[in-house]
């Protein structure tokens, strides 16, 4: 009988593959005899009460399946439904609670295998099994296949042939059950319960899969990672700009220095704008971009991150899931000391200022990054955005009162956009960057300007003109006009403002 070769979605299979998963196998199997046991993921009961309320119910799928029926029922939310590995063939499921109190709740996914320890008739599960470099992936980690996915490849007869005639198919990634179970080698999951029935059996809602890039940590981090790109790192400062182009190698190694220490969190990370390309039995698939995974479909048809690409011949990209301050989506970022506007590629971005310079800073950071970003204060409350005043006595700020006012100060305010030439501009401002008008001084400017035309309409609409020579009053009105209009013009520069500037 053909038997799929281990690893490979071929048609043929070698028993050293075979035997040697068998090894592997019975070596886990007595790894942490008497403290722990495993068991794969049936269901999540995020929400036990819809255990419970399913429990109800005449058909429900689960009826006389549980063991520990009554334990479930009082299950805290993130217990697992599961299936001893040591149980065999039986249909019967376990529920385990959490290993660790609700203050950290750990992430499993159905078809994962889990550590179990027993204290009396209680279960507990303490966190997903690691897998090797086939299988660790934080959005699903399927560890069979470090049963069945060689080291390397063996180069044999059948291959050589099959290169040279140009029709050797590609390593690709199977939910398999066992090393070769599912075509004639030893199983690790008794019938029904490998991954790909529970897939199409589980009860209650499974995680979504997706492609994640793999975090290459510093020695030293401590990194928290959830099963759909999202990450916090408490590491050191490092991280790709939108400068950047050769991503040869990891940036875990750059510049490590001291006094650097810094937290990451960040959502999103490699994200590509072009669609990569997955590889597959055929076909090698694209190069990702900057950060970005390179792409695989496994044999359900889904796209994952490519964790065996070497084994076909393709290199993976060494700053996969590297931080990137242009190509993730979304990122807050806390330094002691970073190269700050460097990281982010300010320079490039900020406008010809009215008056001094903008150098990139390199200091103690913050930094809050994505498409849309809001700061919202409740009804009762306020915003500051406070520059301190220090010796100087500089300070500025921007502050939202709760009764809805606006206040804005600073030695010089420039609001609106600075012309790309300076040069000398009109008042204190440098540039073309127009002083704002005081209200009050040109009030008084056009109060006293009404005053002076309303007094020469009036002489001019009662005066009597004398036959065939000029009105004495009209001349005396006219001259007393124009000699007002000159003082008043002289209030024209103090309608400008000192400290307000814009377009």
């Amino acid at each position: 009988m053909g038997i799929r070769k281990v690893g490979i979605d071929t048609t043929t299979v070698k028993t050293g593959d075979i035997a040697r998963g068998m090894a592997n196998k019975a070596a886990e199997a007595t790894t942490g005899e008497g403290i722990f046991e495993k068991a794969v993921v049936v269901d999540i009961l995020a929400d036990p009460d819809a255990l419970v309320e399913l429990l109800k119910t005449e058909d429900n799928p689960l009826k006389e399946k549980i063991t520990n029926e009554a334990a479930a029922k009082q299950a805290p939310r993130g217990s697992l439904l599961v299936k001893l590995l040591s149980e065999g063939t039986s249909e019967t499921l376990t529920c385990a609670y959490p290993f660790f109190q609700s203050h950290i709740m750990l992430p499993a996914h159905v078809g994962e295998h889990v550590w179990i320890h027993k204290d009396g008739d209680t279960l507990y599960w303490l966190s997903r099994i690691s897998g090797g470099m086939p299988s660790e992936d934080v959005n699903h980690t399927h560890k069979d296949r470090d049963l069945e996915t060689p080291a390397e490849k063996d180069g044999d007869a059948k291959e050589k042939s099959d290169e040279q005639k140009g029709v050797i198919k590609k390593i690709i990634a199977r939910f398999n059950n066992g090393a070769g179970g599912d075509s004639g080698g030893a199983k690790s999951s008794p019938e029904g319960f490998d991954t790909k029935t529970l897939f199409g059996n589980s009860t209650f809602p499974k995680n979504v899969k997706e492609a994640i890039p793999r975090y290459t940590p510093r020695p030293g981090d401590l990194v928290f990672q959830g099963s759909n790109n999202t990450l916090i790192a408490l590491s050191t400062d490092r991280g790709w700009s939108k400068e950047d182009e050769d991503f040869k190698a990891s940036n875990y190694d750059f510049d490590i220095k001291d006094k650097r220490g810094s937290i990451d969190i960040v959502a999103g990370r490699g994200f590509s704008e072009e669609a990569i390309k997955p590889s597959s039995e055929t076909e090698a698939g694209g190069d990702p971009k900057r950060t970005a995974p390179r792409l695989i479909k496994n044999d359900i048809e889904g796209i994952e991150t490519d964790k065996i690409s070497k084994l076909n011949d393709i290199q993976p990209n060494r700053a996969e899931g590297d931080p990137d301050f242009h190509a993730d989506l979304s990122r807050l970022y806390v330094s002691m000391h970073s190269p700050i506007d460097k990281r982010l590629s300010l320079a490039a971005e900020t406008p010809i200022l009215a008056t001094g310079t903008q150098e990139d800073k390199e200091d103690a950071s913050i930094v809050a990054k994505s498409n849309e970003i809001r700061v919202v204060s409740r009804e009762d409350g306020s915003i500051r955005i406070i520059k301190e005043k220090g010796e100087s006595d500089t300070g500025a700020s921007i502050i939202l009162n709760s009764d809805g006012t606006i206040h804005i100060t600073g030695e010089k305010i420039f609001i609106g956009k600075s012309k790309e030439e300076g040069g000398e501009g009109a008042g204190p401002a440098e540039g073309d960057m127009q002083p704002y008008i005081k209200f009050s001084v040109m009030k008084e400017y056009l109060e006293s300007m009404h005053e002076s035309l309303n007094s020469f309409c009036e002489t001019m609409a009662n005066h009597i003109c004398p036959m065939n020579a000029p009105s004495p009053q009209i001349a005396a009105a006219s001259n007393k006009l124009k000699s007002e209009l000159a003082q008043h013009k002289k209030k024209i520069d103090e309608l400008q403002s000192e400290r307000i500037f814009g377009e």
